[in-house]
């Protein structure tokens, strides 16, 4: 899946853990997250609300482009804080 792909791909699973997307059953990371996020907001809607913005960021730094280009361990390192240490 190119970088393209993948961050359109992971913006309809966010739509859908958001409950602004049904999903296409035949996608199952499009299922698991309505459902799951469906799920934890019957039970707890600030909690699963909270939890929402660090699984968006995680999803959105999965197909991020820069993650392809080469990089020094000094970039890697702002790049690992930026893509997971929002958290």
């Amino acid at each position: 899946m190119s970088v393209e792909d993948g961050a359109a791909h992971n913006m309809k699973v966010i739509e859908c853990a958001r409950g602004n997307l049904l999903p296409d059953r035949n996608i199952p990371a499009q299922l698991i997250m309505f459902d799951l996020f469906k799920n934890m907001r019957e039970i707890d809607k600030q909690l699963a609300d909270e939890l929402l913005k660090p699984t968006i960021d995680f999803l959105v730094a999965q197909a991020d482009g820069n993650r392809m280009k080469p990089m020094n361990l000094k970039e890697y390192f702002a790049y690992r804080d930026a893509d997971l240490g929002k958290g």
